[in-house]
């Protein structure tokens, strides 16, 4: 019993304590606005740019194959696999 008694004399002691109170705010702003460099973006625009060209002749490839696969008409004008010209 000594040792809780001992316990819930530090606890009150704890709780009468006061907090100091530290503002470090203003120094967190300066160092964040210190150690602030330009974003280097250069290699994501390259990366952009080589990704929309592809996409463009990917794009380019399946509407003729789109137009191609849905136009009936496309049939008729193929040439003849099987028959020699010649």
């Amino acid at each position: 019993m000594d040792t809780l008694k001992a316990i819930e004399k530090l606890v009150c002691q704890a709780r009468m304590e006061a907090v100091p109170t530290v503002n470090v705010s203003s120094r967190v702003l300066q160092r964040i606005a210190m150690d602030q460099t330009p974003a280097r973006i250069l290699p994501f625009t390259l990366f952009a740019g080589v990704s929309a060209a592809a996409a463009v002749i990917v794009l380019f490839l399946a509407v003729n194959s789109w137009t191609y696969l849905t136009n009936p008409m496309m049939d008729l004008f193929a040439p003849l696999q099987g028959a020699a010209i010649w």
